[in-house]
């Protein structure tokens, strides 16, 4: 073009903005989008050419025939005669799409940053909480055995209460850690979420209260999915207290399913998500909104934007952990003053919804308390309490911190023992293998499993495996009572 602007040549590949090289604008500084940036940037450039200097590549955007803007490349350099510059030569390359790539390569390159951090924070948190639940099992059972034997007028009857109510807190926290690092257990069944949903419905209304408008919306044909109904309820309480929090009085939070397709790999402001078939589940809100320094440190555990005492921070990082957890992904669309909007993505199940009748049994007090049990748990104070209470009970108790001596004991022992109760994670054997010994040993002998986390021992990602009986720690002193009658009476 001359050094006014002017066109003298335009090549075909004009197109690429709309334009016919018979119909395109005069002008070159027609083509490019009009904003402050970018007439500064030209004008720059074009009187730093006109002195006769060849200038680097730079970046500008023009306007497309229907307005979309386009980033191209250029590269120009001036034409003199006689010592005057009298046209400006000019290659002008569309990178829209390098643009575009270099954008997704960043956003990955975070997304690993952010993963790896969550990584780590979930292991110190996984590890914490294991050996939290042993020590708060031993508290928590050492309190029911005292309120057992305590007669309620003593003096000391309601600050035992308190220690027990104060324990009980502790270990639902413990719980939200291990949800978070991923190594929750859980029960696998495919679910219609539906339907899930529906029945919790009337408990959620009651949670958020009655001055915010709650709507459910459920999406037709909605897909099963296999996940632990107790995770459905804990990613639904957690956003929903959120929502309401961030709304307050007269606010309004929706919640709504649909099947959805993902045909290419979409990356979310909070994770990637490969293509395949997926169920959606959002919760929108009306509320504050966040800022984008908050939304990046949301999901980290003790995060918190709540006023102290308010809130732990442990909401989302639960939240987090359950859809990592199901190979889900979570995305999330916030804006000041404008709302939130959560939205989850959780595979499809290729299996199909069962319909299980439960058989509700009544749980004896009395039967089965002349069965033989044998407990093996290498940490100390938990053996001796799970024998302390079993033994208050009737049943004739073997105790043993070690797999491989609950091996002998069991070749030596003359009589039959019903019942095996052992911990997963140990020094000399886990539970599974340490069971599967025994079994070998006498066969029919029924196995319950404790744990206080779970790691690759139990499943992938802490899926229990299926049709075993599983016990989690931290537990009362009716949790494993409860649970011992039921195995015993279960032929």
């Amino acid at each position: 073009h001359k050094s006014d602007g002017t066109f003298t040549y335009l090549s075909p590949q004009i197109k690429d903005l709309g334009y016919e090289t018979t119909e395109a604008p005069d002008k070159f500084s027609d083509l490019i989008a009009g904003s402050p940036a970018n007439n500064k940037a030209l004008a720059n450039k074009t009187a730093a050419i006109l002195t006769g200097k060849r200038q680097p590549a730079y970046q500008l955007e023009f306007i497309h025939k229907n307005n979309k803007k386009t980033v191209f490349l250029i590269r120009e350099s001036p034409v003199e005669k006689e010592g005057e510059v009298i046209e400006i030569v000019g290659v002008a390359i569309n990178i829209d799409e390098q643009i575009k790539a270099e954008q997704e390569k960043n956003k990955l390159q975070e997304q690993l940053i952010q993963a790896q951090k969550m990584e780590s924070i979930g292991r110190l948190a996984g590890g914490v909480a294991h050996d939290f639940n042993n020590m708060l099992s031993v508290i928590l059972g050492h309190a029911d055995l005292i309120i057992m034997n305590l007669d309620k007028q003593s003096k000391f009857y309601n600050s035992i209460k308190e220690i027990r109510k104060a324990t009980v807190h502790s270990a639902e926290l413990t719980k939200q850690l291990l949800a978070f690092a991923r190594k929750q257990p859980v029960i696998l069944e495919v679910i219609d979420l539906n339907k899930t949903i529906d029945k919790m419905f009337k408990m959620l209304r009651r949670l958020i209260g009655e001055n915010i408008e709650l709507t459910w919306q459920p999406g037709p044909e909605l897909w099963p999915v296999k996940m632990d109904k107790g995770q459905i309820q804990q990613i639904l309480t957690n956003l929903c207290v959120n929502a309401k929090d961030a709304t307050g009085k007269n606010g309004k939070i929706v919640i709504k399913t649909e099947n959805k397709t993902i045909l290419h790999l979409k990356t979310t402001e909070i994770s990637v998500l490969s293509p395949g078939e997926y169920i959606k589940l959002s919760v929108q809100d009306n509320g504050s909104g966040m800022e984008k320094e908050t939304i990046s440190k949301i999901f980290e555990p003790f995060f918190t934007t709540k006023k102290q005492g308010q809130g732990t921070g442990l909401g989302l990082a639960t939240v987090y952990g359950i859809i990592k957890q199901n190979r889900g992904a979570i995305d999330l669309e916030s804006e000041v003053g404008k709302g939130t909007v959560f939205s989850i993505y959780l595979p499809k199940s290729q299996a199909q919804v069962e319909n299980k009748l439960i058989k509700r049994e009544k749980i004896s007090n009395s039967d089965n308390q002349a069965a033989t049990i044998l407990v093996v748990e290498d940490e100390t104070a938990i053996l001796n309490l799970v024998e302390k209470v079993l033994s208050r009970r009737g049943y004739n108790v073997l105790v043993t911190n070690s797999p491989l001596e609950a091996i002998d004991l069991i070749k030596n022992y003359d009589s039959e023992i019903n019942l095996l109760i052992t911990d997963i994670i140990m020094p000399e054997l886990d539970g599974f293998e340490l069971s599967q010994k025994i079994t070998d040993l006498q066969p029919g002998i029924k196995v319950i499993y404790m744990s206080g986390y779970t790691d690759d021992l139990i499943a992938d990602h802490g899926i229990i495996r299926e049709n075993i009986e599983f016990i989690q720690k931290p537990f009362t002193a009716e949790d494993i009572i409860s649970k011992t009658s039921q195995v015993l009476q279960n032929q």
